[in-house]
């Protein structure tokens, strides 16, 4: 991912949402001005410099790093991205967004290129119980056209909207059924798949 993201890089904003199975710790993952030459020896100017962001980043899993995570902090160095994780509003203290039988962890990131990161105001971890890796939700201020009367205005959107369906008691029964009715439906068909491979394997031998 890293050698095509690099080789893409120079033309598009770049956003990267996910499992990235990097532990980074407290690794650095933006230079600072005075010492860019280390990491980008064709530098020139500060346009690529963080320079209205904390170059610390604070995080729940700060003693352990592995080697994706060296190497996912090292490419953040020298494309100009950084991870919204434990410096962001919403996320100031690096929460844990893995949970596994070996522990606590944070191998889910959010990296963005310089110009997104001064868009996002949000960036949260859902502790949720659906899954041992807990969502991501990120929210930007963006920069809408107005086809009416072409003026441009601002906008907050969430990253993942949706729509949550309130639940109602008194059709819980109801409810009840038709997941057993669904349930049903799923072991039926995987039986009859299962017959029809015993049939197709009986007639090859």
């Amino acid at each position: 991912m890293y050698h095509e993201v690099n080789n893409k890089l120079r033309d598009v904003e770049w956003l990267i949402l996910g499992d990235l199975n990097a532990r980074t710790g407290t690794l650095d993952d933006i230079f600072v001005e005075n010492n860019v030459n280390k990491f980008l020896p064709n530098y020139e100017n500060g346009d690529c410099v963080f320079n209205e962001i904390n170059y610390r980043r604070n995080s729940r899993d700060p003693l352990f790093t592995n080697t994706y995570g060296t190497q996912l902090t090292t490419f953040c160095r020298q494309n100009n991205l950084c991870l919204a994780n434990g410096r962001t509003c919403g996320d100031e203290v690096g929460n844990i967004t893995c949970i596994a039988n070996r522990g606590r962890t944070i191998v889910d990131y959010l990296v963005l290129s310089a110009q997104l990161f001064q868009s996002l105001v949000m960036f949260t971890v859902d502790p949720r119980p659906e899954s041992d890796h807990f969502p991501l939700h990120g929210r930007f201020i963006t920069m809408c056209q107005n086809d009416s009367d072409e003026e441009t205005i601002d906008r907050h959107f969430p990253l993942h909207p949706f729509h949550k369906v309130p639940w109602n008691d008194t059709r819980k029964e109801e409810y009840t059924v038709r997941l057993e009715n669904l349930l049903e439906n799923v072991n039926s068909d995987f039986i009859s798949y299962l017959n029809n491979e015993d049939v197709d394997s009986a007639r090859i031998s």
